[in-house]
């Protein structure tokens, strides 16, 4: 679980001089390392629960979207997605939050391996910003569907929505592939990197502060906007007996007819594509905080201080999203909806007939 952060950080070498070595090639990092200790605080608590509370709903989510079907396929692709890489981002903060030291073996290649995915935090990081695509596409795809009147349209191949996102899943690994210059590898053991740093690192650095707070956090978050409030003036205008939303016919297989026909009747602020305003809100939450405190340290307004306690509240700010992801679909999709519903009604009466099978009358 989280460690309490100490206030000290280590101390911050001073620039190489010219007699030394150019200062063209070395220059100061933007961020700060900070110790940790070894017991557990309130705020890694906090966020071990938060990671529980999303990780269970989440592994539900993923089996059940895996079996439903319907004419929303590419729709369907990017909510499979989307819940995976929440998933997925719960798991390794989780694991991270048990076992916070460095991973090493015998092997010089695994090490280094693992300093560029785990110590670094890239594999935590990559799997939010693939998230962040597939969320993008599916509310863009399902606005435009809406707003251009396609929604009966033909449905792409699937390869062609498997190409959709292997190019999100490149560009994601590209953006977030500078993480890896925060860290250091001295042949040992992997740790946190400050300064003096090599230019061109540090450079590419920047870049992707830039741009995760410009394209991640304002232009995806423009987007989002744009489409939740097309979807909100769709819902609010349209009248119920013209109102249809394809997205409500996913269904398992063999499920009744009359089941099907309750999934088509669910209507206005309830039905499936209003999932995208809620995780509009909580995307933003998300995003805020850690991509603008790196961009504010980037352009010299302050320093990020990595493994410090308003890092690790970033941290924590950041897992509510893949945490609330679950909850969202479980109660705009009729198929998911219904089936909790159903186990609620099934256990109820389960432990009724149980009381009275202990207390009777």
């Amino acid at each position: 679980m989280g460690m309490t952060q100490v206030a000290a950080p280590f101390p911050r070498l001073p620039l190489l001089q010219k007699s030394n070595m150019s200062v063209n090639d070395f220059s100061e990092s933007f961020w700060l390392c900070m110790n940790t200790t070894g017991y557990i605080d309130t705020l890694g608590a906090v966020i071990f629960v938060t990671e529980i509370f999303g990780l269970l709903p989440g592994l539900l989510v993923t089996v059940l979207l895996c079996r439903l079907d319907g004419k929303t396929r590419t729709s369907l692709l990017m909510l499979r997605t989307l819940v995976i890489c929440a998933v997925l981002q719960l798991i390794v903060s989780l694991i991270a939050d048990i076992y916070p030291y460095p991973i090493r073996t015998a092997s010089y290649g695994f090490n280094i391996f693992m300093c560029i995915i785990w110590t670094s935090r890239f594999a935590i990081w990559i799997f939010a910003i693939i998230g962040a695509h597939a969320q993008l596409y599916f509310s863009t795809h399902r606005t435009l569907q809406i707003v251009a009147n396609l929604q009966l349209s033909f449905a792409s191949s699937r390869n062609i929505d498997l190409v959709y996102i292997a190019g999100l899943t490149l560009y994601s690994a590209i953006i977030t592939l500078p993480q890896v210059f925060t860290i250091e590898y001295d042949g040992d053991r992997c740790y946190c990197g400050e300064t003096p740093m090599r230019l061109a690192y540090l450079q590419v650095a920047y870049a992707q502060v830039y741009v995760f707070f410009t394209q991640v956090l304002l232009v995806n978050s423009v987007v989002l906007l744009i489409s939740c409030y097309l979807t909100i003036k769709w819902v609010k205008n349209t009248p119920r007996e013209k109102f249809m939303d394809t997205l409500n016919t996913l269904s398992f297989p063999n499920t009744p007819e009359q089941e099907l026909k309750a999934y088509s009747e669910v209507k206005g602020w309830s039905t499936s594509t209003m999932c995208i305003v809620p995780m509009f809100v909580s995307y933003v939450i998300a995003f805020s905080y850690d991509t603008t405190y790196q961009f504010l340290s980037a352009i010299g307004l302050t320093y990020y201080p990595i493994n410090g306690l308003t890092q690790k509240f970033g941290v924590w700010i950041q897992l509510l999203h893949p945490m609330l992801i679950p909850y969202y679909l479980l109660y705009y999709i009729p198929a998911l909806r219904f089936w909790v519903l159903k186990r609620w009604h099934w256990a109820v009466r389960s432990c009724r007939r149980q009381g009275r099978h202990h207390h009777p009358l």
